[in-house]
């Protein structure tokens, strides 16, 4: 009996890590269509407007704050599929999963096969992806119009014409028209390449053989920045409307942030959110980076050294990458503080491309073999506990509070304090006849024109007399929140007001807010005897 070959440890670890990929991409591509919690505020409000006809959809974002390209987008996507929760949703997930197209050639034109292999996994398991490949926003729009317009540049500078720069171009308009925040992307990319060519040049003086090179490269970059100034100057008619916005409605829902916040919190996204899973995936995700910015080299010690010394220099397959990030990050930052606007971890949208293309040059850095593997099935079983702390985080308990509302007399009187959730809670009624705090003229908005001005001129008790004089004879629901921004005793004003003309309430709801990011309660007022 001829004996049993030995087996090959190497081939079972690498089996072992491929079937956990391939597990692992099926939970994460499958999971984004899954999602069950109703829409949250932005999405409900991303749906509403989308709804609208579409010449009224730019002179509602007046009031909203945001371009229009996403919600054209979603209106005729709409038309197509429907407008029920998983029809809006889907077309963020069908965004997030075309984007591996120009992701994997940008990873084969940058470091060949193993690069764009590595790039698809980190793109499709990154719980930041996810979670907005699953959401009613233009972000996963904003990431995947990001891939394409690096394989637009990419193939500009391989060779500079007016047809690839008229790409560069169209890529860089569309993301200025579906998200601000790609206005320091653009300016950020733009910024990199004119200092990376003014860094070839001073380098030329030491090395005359690379003339011919720096040449070619920066006749390219004359084209790109043309590109982008005509994918700017192509935003001019929209100008108008974002001063408006800038002057009436910028953020009033967020504080200012500082560099270290924008820094952190994305990161901490990056990974699945603010838990502790996430916080150690962080620190796993900023270690691949760091070694995707740099490579390490361990150089022979010399006569009198018996170990070698550790070497390091930074990468120059990384560099485009690591400078607009880093360019991009600093613009930002900048205008934060001059500005003192808000930030949201979902606007960093605009750089998670570059940080997935980091994170995947740094598992790149790695010998193929056992040690890519380990540093693989690390970073796919950190990516799929992210993704999982996303998919079963509530991002709103509306769909409770309308079953309590539902629960309540048919007659009733339904409040909303603070707006913010009237569009989440009528669509999750399916019913418009309810009252904000602060008012408004439809509750399926948010107006966030002169919001700081409209909340100093009607005060919580003089709303609350209001509703009282409209509910004479009727029950009031209250559905309420005390932690938005700028209203954190507002609504509890609102509902002491109401109580002492209606005394002991009944709760019909409590707030979740451990299990809810959009947590509510609800209670109900009895008929006035």
């Amino acid at each position: 009996m001829a004996p049993t070959p030995p087996t090959d440890p190497t081939r079972d670890v690498a089996a072992w890590v491929r079937g956990l990929v391939i597990v692992a991409l099926g939970i994460s591509i499958g999971a984004r269509f899954a999602t069950s919690s109703p829409l949250w505020l932005d999405e409900a409000l991303s749906a509403n407007i989308a709804s609208l006809p579409l010449n009224g959809i730019a002179s509602a974002l007046r009031a909203d704050g945001h371009p229009p390209l996403y919600y054209f987008l979603l209106h005729i996507w709409t038309m197509a599929f429907g407008s029920g929760d998983l029809a809006v949703r889907s077309l963020s997930g069908v965004l997030s999963l075309v984007a591996v197209v120009p992701a994997w050639f940008v990873g084969r034109r940058v470091g060949g096969r193993r690069l764009a292999l590595a790039i698809v996994v980190v793109l499709l398991l990154n719980p930041f992806v996810f979670h907005y490949g699953s959401e009613t926003r233009m972000y996963a729009l904003v990431m995947a119009l990001v891939w394409v317009g690096m394989l637009a540049l990419l193939r500009l500078y391989e060779s500079p014409n007016a047809a690839r720069a008229a790409a560069v171009a169209l890529v860089a308009s569309a993301l200025l028209w579906s998200h601000y925040w790609s206005m320091w992307l653009v300016a950020g990319t733009g910024l990199g390449l004119a200092a990376t060519c003014a860094g070839r040049r001073i380098r030329i003086r030491l090395r005359p053989e690379d003339r011919a090179e720096l040449a070619s490269r920066c006749r390219a970059t004359i084209w790109a920045l043309g590109a982008l100034l005509l994918g700017g100057l192509s935003f001019l008619p929209w100008l108008p409307t974002l001063l408006y916005q800038a002057q009436h409605t910028g953020t009033p829902w967020a504080p200012s942030f500082r560099p270290a916040t924008l820094v952190v919190m994305t990161t901490l996204w990056f990974s699945g959110g603010q838990s502790s899973e996430a916080q150690v995936g962080a620190y796993w995700f900023a270690t691949l980076m760091v070694l995707g910015v740099v490579t390490l080299r361990i150089s022979p010690g010399g006569e009198e050294r018996e170990r070698g010394v550790l070497t390091w220099r930074f990468a120059s397959d990384a560099a485009p990458f690591s400078v607009t990030l880093a360019t991009t990050i600093a613009i930002a930052a900048a205008f934060g503080l001059i500005s003192g606007t808000g930030f949201a971890p979902r606007y960093a949208a605009v750089i998670v491309p570059l940080m997935v293309m980091l994170v995947a040059l740094g598992i790149t850095r790695f010998a193929p073999g056992r040690s890519t593997d380990v540093v693989l099935a690390i970073t796919v079983v950190t990516s799929i506990i992210g993704v999982g702390l996303v998919f079963t985080d509530g991002r709103s308990q509306v769909g409770e509070a309308a079953d309590a509302i539902r629960r309540a007399p048919a007659d009733a009187l339904v409040v909303v304090c603070p707006d913010q959730m009237g569009p989440p809670l009528t669509r999750a009624l399916g019913r418009t006849d309810v009252v904000t705090y602060p008012a408004t003229d439809d509750p399926r908005f948010v107006d966030w024109v002169d919001y700081r001005d409209r909340l100093a001129a009607q005060t919580p008790e003089d709303a609350a007399a209001a509703i009282l004089r409209r509910a004479t004879g009727r029950p009031i629901v209250v559905v309420a929140n005390d932690t938005y921004l700028l209203l954190e005793t507002a609504c509890p004003r609102l509902q002491a007001a109401i109580t002492a003309a209606r005394p002991q309430p009944q709760r019909l709801l409590e707030r979740e807010k451990d299990r809810f990011f959009e947590a509510m309660w609800v209670d109900l007022y009895p008929e006035a005897p």
